[in-house]
């Protein structure tokens, strides 16, 4: 298969290098923990045998994905708005945070009623191979103190108002995360104040409250937003995925654009729907965190002033390059882009309109 597409690939790479970006909403923790049987011993306590952890690694899930992403795209600043609790999992994320040259000024802590979002993947090495077993999970019980979220808002609003974010990405994945109806008003007054950033929105439940945003959702959320057709004398059915995102174009007049997994993409704006396909892995894939890859590539692309089909077409290559890397929210690299772009067999050809047209 063979795509071609309005777009100078080195050229975008290199506008990315200069572009500044704020993302604010659920930064969670992937911690992996590899057990060994081979080595499990009776506990003396309990009778039962142990389970020894052979490898334990931590990267950046949810928004701090999101992030990490950017950066690994060689944006030039990125910077964390979200909160973390008074814990080794909120310190861990933080360094982590650092150490990939993200600023973290904006991501505060809560010591009381907030667990660092953490999710534990335990992997079980034994006879049959390694398999996952049931997933920990930390932060399901988190309460956002309201003077929390104004100072949340308030890091936000000061960056830009200084200017120091081209554009704004809204993360939400968790119902007890930052997102309370508190801070989407807040969220809201700053997106009317401030249109000339550009504001990318992926919300599981609430993509309804931005206005003024740039859309990405997943077919199942893009359904939910735009409703259905109620059959007649039955049940009402989801709208398929290219008439949902004509439905929110409609609704609000932003670029929409809706992920679909091995079927591809669709982006939709004033010209209509594009659907993209799908990139074949000849590999075995893991797609933890390539939504997160796609929305990093998309908004990158969006910012450097390329038109919404390149810019998905860029979103699902950084998506692509992520599939392949197993047990682990893995981050995209110009280099990887590049390699996955020729092996893809996606052509991309300079066209001097693509780095005018602004999705705003």
């Amino acid at each position: 298969m063979c795509v071609a597409l309005p777009i100078n690939l080195a050229n975008l790479l290199k506008e990315i290098r200069s572009l500044r970006v704020a993302v604010i909403g659920d930064f969670c923790l992937d911690v992996y923990l590899v057990l060994d049987r081979a080595a499990a011993d009776i506990s003396v306590e309990t009778g039962l045998p142990t389970r020894p952890v052979a490898e334990q690694r931590y990267s950046l899930g949810g928004a701090g994905n999101v992030a990490a992403n950017l950066r690994g795209l060689g944006c030039a600043e990125v910077r964390a708005y979200g909160v973390i609790g008074e814990d080794p999992f909120g310190a861990e994320m933080a360094r982590i945070l650092r150490r990939a040259g993200i600023d973290t000024d904006g991501l505060l802590t809560q010591g009381v009623a907030w667990d660092t979002c953490a999710y534990t993947k335990v992997l079980e090495t034994g006879e049959a191979g390694r398999r996952e077993s049931n997933r920990i999970d930390y932060g399901n019980f988190n309460r956002l103190r309201p003077d929390t979220a104004e100072r949340l808002a308030a890091q936000l609003a000061g960056a830009l108002a200084d200017g120091r974010a081209d554009a704004v990405i809204i993360n939400q994945q968790l119902r007890r995360g930052v997102h309370t109806e508190r801070l989407r008003r807040r969220l809201q007054d700053l997106i009317r104040r401030h249109p000339d950033a550009l504001w990318v929105t992926d919300s599981r439940d609430f993509a309804g409250d931005f206005a003024g945003t740039v859309l990405k959702l997943n077919e199942a959320e893009a359904a939910a937003a735009a409703g259905g057709k109620p059959a007649a004398g039955g049940p009402t059915r989801p709208r398929p995925a290219a008439a949902a995102a004509r439905e929110l174009f409609r609704r609000w007049a932003k670029p929409v654009f809706v992920t679909r997994g091995d079927r591809g993409c669709i982006a939709c704006d004033a010209a209509g729907v594009i659907e993209l396909p799908a990139l074949t892995c000849p590999t075995d894939i893991d797609p933890v965190g390539a939504g997160d890859a796609f929305l990093a590539g998309l908004t990158a692309a969006l910012a450097a002033g390329r038109a919404p089909a390149p810019a998905a077409a860029f979103g699902s290559l950084a998506a692509g390059v992520t599939v392949t890397k197993l047990h682990r929210t893995g981050t995209v690299s110009p280099r990887e882009i590049g390699e996955l772009a020729r092996e893809a067999g996606w052509r991309f050809r300079a066209d001097a309109a693509a780095s005018t047209d602004r999705a705003r």
